[in-house]
């Protein structure tokens, strides 16, 4: 048991190295082995699912998100995934219900705040969008794709002024967001 947990430890920096190297192959290689190991473990189902997602595999990524929800259906990440998923696909109203659920375990969790404001606005439901970005923006004022969002969503609604604050902020936590530089001129 404490030589498959050093084991494990080992093949997850692994995976840490190989995404901060882009290196998603290796990752989803090491990931597998892992679930070889830990077949019940949902966060390297979805981390996995992640893996599988970045290289465009969206259907086996999909199968991982729900196979992670079968062993953890309080898996925030997972949901959060599988709605990214489903927004790809279109299904956006499952989309939204994915993200929804997700906040309903994490009400914290910036990724579902980010792609639930994008969705909403996305939906022609610009006040919810907001609301739901500057939740994310109470949790992590710096946060760059709620400040992100929330300047598209004011620059779209010619508030200009909370534009340029949003962009700015956005700004500073990556001031290599060449698009943002754009917008903000």
């Amino acid at each position: 048991m404490r030589q498959e947990e050093v084991s494990s430890l080992a093949l997850l920096r692994q995976v840490e190295t190989a995404g901060e190297a882009g290196n998603y192959e290796t990752a989803e290689t090491i990931l597998r082995q892992l679930i070889e190991i830990r077949p019940d473990d949902a966060d390297i189902r979805a981390r996995l699912a992640d893996t599988l997602t970045r290289r465009d595999k969206y259907q086996e990524a999909k199968g991982e998100y729900l196979a992670t929800l079968a062993i953890n259906p309080k898996h925030a990440s997972a949901l959060s995934g599988l709605g990214n998923l489903l927004s790809l696909e279109k299904n956006y109203n499952e989309a939204v219900l994915r993200y929804q659920e997700s906040l309903t375990i994490r009400p914290d969790h910036l990724p579902s705040l980010v792609n639930l404001g994008n969705l909403l606005a996305l939906l022609g439901r610009p006040d919810d969008a907001a609301a739901q970005l500057r939740k994310g923006l109470e949790i992590d004022p710096d946060c760059f794709g709620c400040n992100r969002q929330l300047g598209q969503l004011l620059l779209r609604q010619r508030k200009f002024p909370d534009a340029i604050v949003h962009f700015q902020a956005a700004l500073k936590s990556r001031p290599d967001a060449g698009p943002l530089h754009a917008q903000l001129a």
